[in-house]
């Protein structure tokens, strides 16, 4: 008959054999958890940014389409700067508004790109999290 000493002794060495599966699972579950959190932020500036760009109505005397990728941009820096991902000085995030002409019509497209650092690095995940949002501009030239 098994004295309980020896039962504990058995638990404790399931548990130190159990003990490195478990903490893998955890931090690959923060880790991906962590990832989505950033790359939804990413979505957002990029949906944001072409939200507030095709509403800019621009003066007759700028450059089409001037003030309006401008006013995207650095709206989806902003927005990026605001939720903790530094963007606006950062050299691993870029922020790119351009105008593309389909059918005759005048869209504005903005990508919003940032590398994402993961917080354990167990998993092997992606890093340059992207995204791009394409609207139709309210004024067309």
């Amino acid at each position: 008959m098994r004295t309980r000493r020896q039962r504990l002794g058995g638990a404790a060495i399931e548990f130190a054999l159990w003990l490195p599966v478990i903490m893998t699972m955890i931090s690959g579950i923060i880790d991906v958890s962590w990832m989505m959190s950033r790359y939804h932020q990413v979505v957002r500036a990029a949906r944001d940014g072409a939200r507030v760009g095709v509403a800019i109505i621009e003066d007759d005397d700028t450059t089409y389409g001037a003030e309006i990728k401008a006013a995207a941009e650095d709206h989806a820096e902003a927005l990026m700067d605001g939720v903790g991902l530094e963007c606006s000085t950062n050299p691993n995030c870029d922020v790119v508004a351009d105008i593309v002409t389909e059918d005759g019509l005048d869209y504005l497209e903005v990508s919003v790109t940032y590398r994402y650092e993961p917080m354990m690095g167990i998993l092997p995940l992606r890093t340059d999290l992207n995204s791009a949002f394409t609207m139709m501009l309210q004024q067309q030239d």
